[in-house]
């Protein structure tokens, strides 16, 4: 939780937009002490953002790769049930949609939302700046 924190501060201070594969409150899935008090203080740190949640639908006609990745497939389905379950439960809104309406809506957002662009600010060396 505190490293994922610390990226998003780091990147907020340079980004008008971060898009990530995977909110704060998945921080909550993966705390295996099940600390009530530790969950309160994710959602106080995931409250101070402007948060846009969209749950990515699993294409059936898209391979699931393993290699990389944690979870095998059907943990990965168990995982979605669960990411879905939290926000429900903390009443955080989400959509379901597939990947393209995501991107139409992102950009939509930037446009209405973003008045000025520093054209170096998506030259940005991440990896320098955290």
């Amino acid at each position: 939780f505190g490293n994922q924190q610390h990226i998003l501060k780091k990147l907020t201070e340079i980004y008008p937009i971060i898009i990530n594969d995977g909110t704060l409150m998945n921080c909550i899935m993966y705390d295996l002490s099940n600390d009530k008090e530790f969950h309160n203080v994710i959602y106080k740190a995931y409250k101070e953002y402007e948060n846009l949640n969209y749950f990515i639908e699993r294409r059936n006609d898209i391979q699931f790769v393993q290699e990389g990745r944690v979870h095998d497939y059907e943990e990965s389905l168990k995982k979605d049930k669960e990411i879905l379950n939290i926000l429900n439960e903390y009443k955080e809104p989400y959509e379901i949609f597939n990947l393209e309406k995501i991107i139409n809506d992102i950009l939509d957002w930037y446009h209405k939302n973003v008045k000025e662009i520093d054209k170096n600010t998506f030259n940005y060396n991440y990896e320098e700046n955290i």
